[in-house]
């Protein structure tokens, strides 16, 4: 198996990003250390498995990292947490480093990268974390139904699919928070007509800006809060929630 290599300067470099876009509680060494000996993993590994469309350090440091730890400040203390659409852990991975209160599952279809997951997992000792190959919409609404306190997924699909796929796991008073970018508004016309119908509160939309010294891009946070317990009929198999939207 293939040794992580720490990396002090990326370290440090990872640190600055981190401060940078106001997540200084996750600049410490221990956690930009861990998050180090990820990316060495993840890029090499991304050689021969094809995980992420981002090839350097810099890169991920920006796109992967701070990204992902924004959506911490929306999970509570001990929160246990499904990640729809994990892909290579992201945001499940930085979550689970920097925050050893929670307890992660990544959610993926593809195998490779399910092993991946849980391969890197191994690697950094992190046992708040794992990882599960299944379609969303063959266990949302059952033996996931309603067993999480926050769901994520990050701009994995169009958000009424999402909402239909993720409503069903979080738990009655919890939250789908849904990472998506600045023009979701798009996504989201019509929504009204239907917070009723699966019990969720009318969304907010929380827009950052995520930065280092060669690039810029703008995240937004879609958050719903679930009043009551989802219909049994959600989510519908997939190729009636891609034929006809749920709103």
């Amino acid at each position: 198996m293939t040794e992580i290599i720490h990396n002090d300067n990326y370290a440090a470099y990872l640190a600055s990003v981190l401060t940078k876009n106001g997540l200084s509680a996750y600049a410490t060494d221990d956690i930009c250390i861990k998050l180090s000996e990820f990316c060495d993993y993840l890029l090499e590994q991304n050689k021969f498995f094809n995980l992420t469309a981002i090839k350097t350090p810099e890169s991920a440091a920006l796109l992967h990292f701070a990204d992902s730890l924004t959506l911490s400040k929306y999970i509570p203390t001990n929160a246990n947490i499904l990640d729809i659409g994990s892909g290579a852990g992201f945001p499940a991975i930085p979550l689970a480093i920097a925050r050893p209160d929670i307890t992660v599952t990544a959610l993926d279809s593809t195998l490779k990268r399910v092993n991946f997951i849980n391969s890197a997992a191994e690697k950094l000792g992190l046992t708040n974390i794992s990882a599960v190959c299944h379609r969303a919409e063959d266990v949302t609404g059952k033996e996931f139904k309603e067993s999480f306190d926050i769901v994520t997924a990050r701009a994995v699909a169009s958000y009424p699919v999402l909402l239909e796929l993720a409503i069903p796991a979080v738990k009655v008073g919890g939250r789908f928070v849904a990472m998506k970018s600045k023009d979701v508004s798009r996504e989201t016309d019509g929504i009204e007509k239907i917070l009723k119908l699966i019990s969720i509160s009318k969304p907010t939309f929380n827009i950052s800006e995520i930065s280092n010294a060669e690039e810029t891009f703008e995240r937004c946070i879609v958050e719903v809060s679930k009043l009551a317990s989802t219909p049994p009929k959600y989510p519908r198999v997939y190729t009636q929630i891609k034929k006809k939207s749920i709103f």
